[in-house]
């Protein structure tokens, strides 16, 4: 299996940030008088991007709100929340990294999120350095679950789906990323052990051992 490049999402997959979202959707919902559990954000928020979050819940009780009014409180406080404490690195994130860079693929990190908190956590972890491209979520007419931003980061790359590989961890990710003709690695977490997986290529519970499986069919023959 020929393989150029390595095609990263971000929160869930590289970063431990899934926990940071739920909890500031929670607090935000309870001052309305509400209660959103985790396995509500698990099966209905895990992998959109925020607007389409922020829509789910307004409908869901009726809240007297925008999208756009529940989004920007959003973002205030997540940007607070990532200037004082940026959520840590997933385990083999960095390993994962530095191994295929190491066999030469070209890297590129495709995240639903909006670009400024991707570049504040990336910088916060040294990591803007790996990667060749970051297409983010406000850079594209349409996020996840549609392949506008993976497309994106294809054309940028200037290199053929089939040469590619995408890691996600959430339903969403992995439906963008096969639409935009590329296989999938679904690398679970804590909040997306229970997704449907089955559109992935493969399924990791670890990058660890996804690593392992990319370092091998980067090394096979043509």
């Amino acid at each position: 299996m020929p393989l150029d490049g390595v095609l990263f999402d971000f929160d869930g997959t590289l970063v431990d940030s899934e926990p940071l979202h739920y909890r500031i959707w929670r607090q935000i919902v309870a001052e309305l008088g509400f209660a959103l559990s985790e396995q509500d954000y698990r099966q209905q928020l895990l992998g959109r991007a925020s607007d389409q979050s922020a829509a789910w819940l307004i409908q869901r009780w009726q809240l007297p709100f925008t999208p756009a009014a529940l989004l920007d409180t959003r973002q205030r406080r997540l940007r607070q929340q990532l200037a004082e404490s940026p959520p840590p690195l997933l385990p083999y994130a960095r390993e994962t990294l530095d191994g295929l860079r190491a066999l030469g693929l070209r890297l590129a990190l495709v995240s639903g999120s909006h670009g400024r908190d991707v570049a504040t956590t990336l910088a916060s972890h040294g990591l803007a350095a790996y990667f060749e491209t970051v297409c983010t979520g406000d850079l594209v007419p349409r996020n996840k679950p549609h392949p506008d931003s993976y497309q994106l980061a294809l054309r940028r790359l200037g290199l053929a789906p089939e040469r590619c590989v995408a890691l996600e961890d959430s339903r969403t990710g992995i439906q963008a990323a096969s639409a935009a003709g590329l296989r999938c690695l679904g690398v679970r977490n804590p909040y997306s052990g229970a997704d449907d997986f089955h559109q992935a290529h493969r399924t990791f519970d670890d990058l660890g051992a996804a690593q392992r499986w990319l370092s091998d069919a980067a090394s096979a023959p043509d």
